[in-house]
């Protein structure tokens, strides 16, 4: 279900999971245009704190990346070309996905709450 420029997901259990905000008053908004459409189905929800877990960002470097040689000057990336087309490379709870083109999307995990 799309709700404020998100998509919402809704589960059996109650949980929300909304993708696509670009802040936590956007992810509020969703989740209460969600809310408003599960009363309207006669439900009574009741909206916890919000809490962030996961935090994407996609961009471009502006050119391209020889991976190859990217994976031997980064520890611990890996690359392998017969599997992916990307090199990855992960830190603690943050990971990263990098193409030859130069783009990159970079992914980490957030326990703060609002």
């Amino acid at each position: 279900m799309e709700a404020e420029g998100c998509t919402v997901n809704v589960f059996e259990n109650g949980c929300l999971l909304v993708m696509g905000a670009r802040s936590l008053d956007d992810a509020g908004r969703a989740v209460e245009a969600v809310s408003e459409m599960l009363r309207g189905l006669g439900a009574e929800p009741e909206i916890s704190p919000l809490a962030v877990v996961r935090v994407s960002v996609h961009g471009s470097m502006g050119r391209p990346v020889n991976l190859e040689k990217a994976a031997r000057r980064i520890p611990s990336a890996v690359y392998e070309p017969e599997l992916s087309t990307a090199l990855s490379y992960a830190d603690g709870g943050t990971s990263v996905i990098l193409n030859s083109t130069g783009t990159a999307l970079v992914s980490s995990e957030d326990e703060a709450s609002a």
